[in-house]
């Protein structure tokens, strides 16, 4: 993410059949015309969250 813009490359369904998506919760994924994931998003944390008082 740059800038508050996240930049995304979003498959190629003409040479590979591949495409973008995005899942109810927010992740992205690249999937293949048979619904395989290929490749998905690491799930981010956002700051602060999960972090304890005085650990």
């Amino acid at each position: 993410m740059r800038h508050g813009v996240l930049y995304c490359n979003d498959g190629d369904w003409v040479e590979h059949c591949t495409a973008l998506i995005e899942r109810p919760n927010g992740q992205l994924a690249l999937i293949d015309w048979q619904g395989r994931v290929i490749e998905e998003e690491p799930v981010m944390v956002p700051h602060g969250a999960g972090v304890l008082a005085g650990a």
